[in-house]
């Protein structure tokens, strides 16, 4: 989209992960989880595709790592460890300026913080981030997934960028 509106370079086309907004009481509904079936739900640190959900309101998830099935009752799950997310595909090219939604403690940097997309090799985005060039690879890695374009903030999201 940016690439005809300004000079940019070599482009890719991403997987990313868009945050699907819910109440905490939601997670202990055994519908809500149903109208996410293959969404993702980050659970901790890991992620996990939403692949059934049982009459007697069992959620089966299967981990995007490692591919082993997981088993959840909604009236169990801890609101402050889980996160729902809808795969998407996005456009980026060298030189756009992108944002993260999500904080990366490896790597230091904070939900929202700004960079700009330096390189792209194969699977790979080098983005200078606070004065850093980091790399990312969200075809491989789920956590690598948590991108979107600057252009598309949220009020939401700005309230907490200032």
């Amino acid at each position: 989209m940016m690439q005809s509106q300004q000079m940019l370079g070599k482009s890719a086309s991403i997987p990313v992960l868009q945050r699907i907004n819910h109440q905490k009481s939601d997670l202990k509904d055994r519908q809500f989880w149903q109208n996410q079936l293959g969404h993702i739900a980050k659970i901790n640190q890991h992620y996990f595709e939403i692949t059934e959900v049982s009459k007697e309101g069992i959620v089966s998830l299967v981990n995007r790592e490692n591919n082993q099935e997981k088993y959840l009752l909604p009236l169990e799950v801890n609101p402050a460890v889980v996160a729902l997310f809808e795969d998407k595909t996005s456009e980026v090219s060298e030189g756009e300026k992108i944002r993260l939604t999500t904080t990366d403690k490896d790597r230091n940097i904070a939900n929202n913080d700004r960079g700009i997309i330096k390189r792209i090799d194969d699977d790979k985005l080098h983005i200078e981030l606070n004065g850093k060039l980091v790399t990312y690879q969200p075809q491989k890695e789920y956590a690598d997934r948590h991108l979107d374009y600057t252009y598309a903030i949220t009020s939401y999201a700005s309230q907490g960028a200032s």
